[in-house]
């Protein structure tokens, strides 16, 4: 065994090698790992510490050591900026582990600061004012709350003099915008460009006989021209008053509704004459709207109007004549093939006689007999195996079972040779299966049971299969486990072999696969491994604090200094952290369980909208609360303001509430009627909200009645609510003043 000095007392030795018979005693072990021979706490699988130097003797200087990036921090805002340095341990206080600073010389400035309007990177994101909502705003030089022009794409109101519309058509005139009221002036007074839109434009034409009918080409007109106009240009004489649309129309081969038509409208039948009076007419049709009388018909279905026996609905029989005047002969007959039959057995041969009655005695419907002078030989005739057409089909002996027969020489029940087809079994000597390999032995046929005897008993082509072969190994040290080469039999080869060659020393009988582990550094089971099970995984405590790490780890009999039973410390650089420690406010993981600061935080809500309510669904955990974040979670829409709306109607006053509506543009919000696009009503209150008091209302010029004749004179009165007795909505009086002079 070589022996190498072990100087430092770690279990590990280097130097050359003692080749000795015996243990030479303490001060000397059987490796020569080490790498410092001078240092204890420097061997193979020692924990690498963070010390610039290779502690366990793998060439490599403090790797497995968690490498960390930290950045300068020179305003102390936790947030840093520049060049990483690649570090291993914690540099300390003026250092940390991000760059996301854009103004390492001022604290308010990081990546968590609101970004708020005023045309500067506020959160060092890159981007100015980014994520404020920007709106257009257009100037409003008349004050009427519609503007024009460009738009100004702002983060924050102007204020007087900007809205946030551009539908103003003239903005130097208030009383005309987007929301005012079209009339019938042939003015644009809503600002949509079109005059006189929106209005209902009908079509009057001139009734010159006054009998409510017009003619001529059409005025289409917002406002009625008053009488001698009517709606409509139905009427085809407008100098006669009887004559208009809707006249009935007679049967007179006159226009009598004035619709350029003569006796339209009226049902117009086919009328034929009818000459032998048996109700079914001939000849040429005449299309009257009234009933011509006796001698015609509304049909044409007689083919021989001289004879009232021959019409339409006469039956046809088998005659050969044409019955019921359709044109065909024996229409509508059944016809049937009728064949001879000679020999009287019921079945026929020889030409088809088509006919629509039954010939009699001699004939039959079919026409399937191969013989019909023999009453014997027909189509229902048994086929029997005799070589002859039996069934008069055409073939001998068809639809009979024909199997291949083999000679069996030996009586096996297998055969071999030419096959013989026959329709009957040809007895003892032959049998239906040709698979026999060996004709002349009856213990071998296909299925017979394989025996060990170098002979293919069950004729599969392959000698002595299906029978249990085994591999056997010498078992040179009589452990009952062999190795080396397999030597393969049938039968069994006694004493000194086994079927087991799974003996990694053949030449040690204590060595072999059940054999019991034991801590000797030799592989007793045979199993690859040397003392597996009988050694303890035991973890590198660095830091001294009772947990280990479960990165590092050794194999020993017995816990040794510097290790540890559990490997549950998730940083052995630093005492303070591991499993025992109570978490503190830290961005650390101080009791490793995976989670930073747990429990000693305090959920915070974000404030995206800036109403003072938070959003559930955007939550951050901090020590403090940060700025853009509020103690509650109330807001129902963090991304826009919600307003009060007291009267329930889905519009809100200007008082932010948590959970409301989103416009804050009721103009009444104690009368739920009032509301933006709510229906206007005709209640001088302005409805919906548009600044303009009924609007959209439908308003009706009145004119005064003063002789109370029902037609009225003078100025309108426009109003959209009836103004009662003394007013009408006509102006075509002449003179109000007597009550027998109007229209």
């Amino acid at each position: 065994m070589n022996y190498y000095v072990d100087t430092d007392g770690d279990g590990y030795g280097a130097g050359a090698a003692s080749n000795l018979c015996s243990n030479p005693g303490a001060g000397y072990v059987t490796n020569n790992t080490d790498c410092d021979n001078s240092t204890s706490t420097t061997y193979p699988g020692a924990n690498e510490l963070c010390n610039g130097i290779d502690d366990d003797c793998d060439s490599f200087v403090d790797d497995n050591i968690v490498f960390v990036n930290y950045y300068a921090d020179a305003d102390g805002d936790g947030y840093g900026a520049g060049t990483a340095s690649n570090l291993c341990s914690n540099p300390g206080a003026g250092y940390v582990t991000n760059n996301t600073d854009c103004n390492d010389n001022n604290a308010t400035l990081n990546s968590i600061t609101v970004e708020v309007c005023n045309n500067f990177d506020d959160d060092c994101d890159g981007s100015v004012d980014d994520g404020l909502t920007f709106v257009n705003y257009y100037v409003d030089t008349d004050g009427d709350g519609y503007g024009a022009g460009a738009a100004s794409n702002l983060c924050s109101n102007p204020g007087a003099g900007y809205v946030t519309n551009n539908t103003d058509c003239n903005n130097n005139n208030a009383s005309v915008h987007t929301i005012t009221v079209e009339v019938c002036n042939n003015f644009d007074d809503d600002c949509d460009g079109t005059a006189d839109d929106g209005l209902t434009f009908v079509n009057y034409y001139v009734d010159n006989d006054g009998d409510g009918y017009g003619a001529g080409s059409a005025s289409n007109l917002c406002s009625n021209p008053g009488a001698g106009y009517v709606t409509n240009n139905t009427d085809c004489n407008d100098n006669n008053a009887t004559l208009n649309s809707i006249n009935a129309e007679v049967c007179n081969n006159f226009d009598d509704d004035c619709d350029g038509s003569v006796d339209d409208g009226l049902t117009f039948v086919n009328y034929y004459v009818d000459n032998d009076g048996d109700g079914y007419g001939a000849g040429v049709a005449s299309n009257l709207c009234s009933n011509p009388g006796a001698g015609y018909v509304t049909n044409n279905t007689d083919c021989n109007d001289n004879n009232a026996t021959l019409n339409s609905i006469s039956a046809e029989v088998c005659n050969n004549f044409d019955d019921d005047c359709d044109g065909s002969v024996d229409d509508g007959l059944t016809f049937v093939n009728y064949y001879v039959d000679n020999d009287g057995d019921g079945y026929g041969a020889g030409a088809a006689s088509n006919l629509c009655s039954n010939p009699g005695a001699g004939y039959v419907t079919n026409n399937t007999d191969c013989n019909d002078s023999n009453a014997e030989l027909n189509s229902i005739t048994p086929e029997v195996c005799n070589n002859f057409d039996d069934d008069c089909d055409g073939s001998v002996d068809d639809g009979l079972t024909f199997v291949n027969y083999y000679a069996d020489n030996d009586g096996d029940g297998f055969g071999t040779g030419a096959a013989i087809n026959l329709c009957a079994d040809p007895g003892v000597g032959f049998t239906t299966d040709n698979t026999d390999c060996d004709d002349a032995v009856s213990t071998t046929y296909p299925g017979a049971s394989e025996a060990c005897n170098e002979v293919d008993d069950d004729c599969n082509g392959v000698v002595d299969n299906d029978i249990v072969f085994t591999d056997y190994f010498a078992d040179t040290d009589g452990d009952g486990y062999g190795a080396g080469v397999a030597t393969s039999s049938c039968s069994d080869l006694g004493a000194g072999y086994v079927t087991d060659n799974t003996d990694c020393n053949d030449t040690d009988n204590n060595i072999y696969p059940t054999a019991t582990e034991i801590c000797n550094y030799i592989d007793d089971n045979c199993d690859g491994s040397t003392d597996e099970g009988v050694t303890t995984t035991y973890y590198a405590d660095a830091d001294g604090d009772g947990y280990g790490d479960v990165s590092n780890t050794i194999l020993e009999c017995g816990l040794m200094v510097g290790y540890s039973e559990n490997g549950l410390d998730c940083n052995d650089a630093n005492s303070d952290i591991n499993p025992s420690v109570s978490e503190i406010c830290n961005t650390i993981d101080d009791n490793c369980d995976g989670e930073v600061d747990e429990f000693v935080t305090t959920a915070y809500y974000a404030d995206n909208d800036g109403d003072g309510f938070g959003s559930a669904d955007n939550t951050i955990d901090a020590c403090t609360q940060p700025s853009g974040y509020v103690s509650n979670s109330d807001d129902c829409d963090d991304n826009a303001l919600t307003y009060e709306d007291v009267d329930g109607d889905g519009y809100g006053n200007t008082n932010l509430v948590s959970c409301g509506v989103l416009t804050s543009d009721d103009c009444d919000d104690a009368v739920a009627t009032t509301y933006p696009a709510a229906s206007e009503a005709c209640n001088e209150v302005d409805d919906d909200c548009n600044g303009v008091v009924d609007n959209d209302i439908v308003f009706t010029d009145y004119f005064a009645d003063t002789d109370g004749d029902g037609y009225g004179a003078g100025v309108a009165t426009s109003s959209c609510s009836d103004l009662g007795a003394g007013y009408v909505t006509d102006n075509t009086d002449c003179n109000d003043t007597d009550n027998n002079i109007y229209p």
